[in-house]
């Protein structure tokens, strides 16, 4: 009956009769296969069905629900157009309301209220956030290669590290904070992109060190990668801002950090672009 999609999802509608039951089936799949395992356990808290041979994607897998025909209160028209705008809407809705169910999983897991079994099972936060309304990222270099900071933080200080990334951002610093990049974070393989991230892609890493930096999975991997670099590198590269003490395995603790409770983080921002424009000076 119809055909839609988004960025991330291609969309079919079609009627369906089978015996005495007839209506309207919404059959979903992802554009980047195979969906990454925090995005199967969303589809599957929504309760979308799997057709490993969908007839309308060239009997490849799908996901899909089927809402019946009801005739109560109008037998010509039924609940046919409430169904036809369900389906409308989807192009505009579906991806952005995925986004807010990983990013409210997020946010409630450290209370042990996460819903999510696939993500659930795994420590490590879920990392295809969405940025906060009225805050979307139109930074100088949303696409490039390289970044002139990339900001490594546990959830714990998500706060500080979003008001960082957007002092750097409203100062045209080229910066990678996660919530940024929400769209081009989903379905990659996120072990691999945030090692190439905090390896090869950044000018310099901003880390925020606590005892949930230092015991958390993600994290682990994430300063791992930025010490793997700051060896070859030879040169400045990882810039601390202390928010807890805790000693990090690999990071010298003679390294100079910043304090987060005796700065600002509008004045660490202006460090950071100092920082940018000494390395970047004739003779650098």
């Amino acid at each position: 009956m119809k055909e839609s999609g988004d960025g991330h999802f291609e969309f079919v509608f079609s009627w369906l009769e089978q015996g005495s039951s007839e209506g309207w089936t919404t059959h979903y799949r992802a554009k980047e296969q195979p969906p990454s395992p925090e995005m199967q356990s969303v589809l599957e808290f929504l309760g979308l069905c799997t057709s490993e041979q969908c007839i309308d994607f060239n009997f490849e897998p799908c996901r899909w629900r089927h809402v019946r025909r009801d005739t109560r209160g109008d037998a010509f028209l039924g609940n046919n157009n409430k169904v036809h705008g369900w389906f409308d809407a989807h192009p505009e809705h579906f991806a952005s309301g995925i986004e807010d169910l990983l990013r409210a999983e997020k946010l409630l897991r450290p209370f042990g209220l996460g819903f999510l079994q696939a993500s659930t099972s795994n420590s490590g936060p879920v990392r295809i956030p969405k940025a906060p309304a009225g805050r979307r990222h139109s930074g100088t270099k949303e696409d490039a290669e390289h970044y002139e900071v990339a900001i490594s933080f546990a959830g714990t200080e998500r706060e500080r590290a979003e008001e960082l990334a957007l002092c750097l951002r409203d100062r045209g610093v080229n910066v990678f904070y996660d919530a940024f990049f929400g769209a081009q974070l989903w379905g990659k393989n996120l072990a691999e992109f945030f090692d190439d991230i905090y390896r090869r892609r950044a000018r310099y890493c901003v880390m925020f060190v606590s005892e949930a930096y230092r015991d958390r999975m993600w994290t682990t991997h994430e300063r791992r990668s930025a010490i793997a670099r700051s060896v070859e590198q030879r040169d400045e590269y990882i810039l601390p801002i202390v928010v807890e003490q805790a000693d990090l395995s690999g990071l010298a603790p003679t390294l100079g950090y910043v304090s987060a409770h005796e700065l600002t983080i509008e004045e660490i921002a202006e460090m950071v672009v100092k920082k940018l424009a000494a390395s970047t000076a004739p003779g650098k």
